[in-house]
């Protein structure tokens, strides 16, 4: 098939709302400088509320709703520790967020 059919297919595509949108995921080794790390959140009251404030934190890389003790999964992308202990000082400070469990990504084993 010729680049402008598919060019042409996928503007139809785009403007009838079938494709929303775009990303580009990077191999985690391709940031070699930046701190990676999971807060495990656990949430008493309104978690939309939570999820809201979590989702305007620029630390925050992805969240996630999640079952067991913890109500919440942040994935959390920094460029230092000081950085991550202001992540983590403004999401525990977030009203609704009653406690946290944080641990540092060491090393992928298949990703």
């Amino acid at each position: 098939v010729s680049r402008g059919t598919i060019n042409n297919r996928m503007a139809r595509l785009q403007r009838d709302g079938v494709i929303v949108g775009y990303t580009v995921r990077l191999r985690p080794d391709s940031t070699p400088d930046e701190i990676r790390a999971w807060a495990s959140i656990r949430v008493e009251g309104r978690q939309n509320a939570v999820v809201s404030a979590l989702l305007g934190e620029p630390g925050v890389a992805a969240l996630h709703d999640t079952n067991g003790r913890w109500d919440l999964l942040a994935e959390l992308h920094v460029a230092n520790l000081t950085e991550m202990s202001a992540v983590l000082e403004r999401i525990r400070k977030v009203p609704g967020v009653s406690a946290t469990e944080t641990s540092i990504h060491l090393r992928t084993y298949r990703g």
